[in-house]
């Protein structure tokens, strides 16, 4: 399979702020632009890289633009960020056959091609969420699907309750139901 991506550049003079401190992957000097976002789309887990042409300073990080903030800097620093296609998710779900040589999806416990640990299905692909309950004003709609990504080896979720139970969680003022693990809804009246 042929993976590729796109990379999108800001302007000079900007410089990535992450939401989280988290989501810094490495650091390192590099000798161009160009050799910066090809460690960048080489680490599948990296989404947006900044670039400071004077010191060759090159950041990956797991975060993407919609989920932190673009600063004004100077004008040695610029900014990329990587998309991958949708189409690359397409086996989201499918038999771990589907994901043996996947770039972009594991094998789960389930014996189907889920999301890397550390990122969540938003319906169309796996995003990063790392700043998980940092907002109040989140939708919680991209939140639900990161509980039914449990993976664990039992029979139980982390929180000791059998995979079946309805679960309830209250965040940004909305509850969370799950009744399984790959069903998930929100309601602000939960529906027994």
């Amino acid at each position: 399979m042929t993976f590729q991506s796109y990379i999108w550049l800001s302007d000079w003079g900007t410089k990535f702020q992450p939401s989280v401190q988290s989501s810094l992957l490495s650091q390192s000097n590099a000798p161009s632009l160009l050799r910066c976002s090809s460690s960048c789309n080489l680490n599948r887990q990296c989404r947006t890289f900044d670039y400071d042409s004077s010191s060759l300073l090159c950041r990956l990080f797991d975060g993407t633009l919609n989920t932190s903030n673009i600063t004004s800097s100077v004008q040695t620093q610029r900014i990329g960020s990587v998309t991958i296609p949708t189409s690359f998710f397409n086996n989201y779900g499918q038999p771990c056959s589907k994901c043996v040589e996947d770039r972009y999806l594991t094998c789960s416990g389930f014996g189907t091609c889920e999301c890397p640990i550390g990122s969540c299905w938003n319906g169309a692909q796996c995003d990063k969420r790392n700043n998980f309950n940092a907002s109040a004003s989140l939708n919680i709609s991209n939140w639900c699907i990161l509980f039914a990504n449990w993976r664990t080896s039992t029979s139980n979720s982390p929180m000791g309750e059998p995979r079946n139970a309805k679960i309830f969680y209250l965040l940004a003022n909305a509850t969370l139901v799950i009744r399984q693990i790959g069903e998930c809804h929100t309601s602000n009246s939960p529906n027994w």
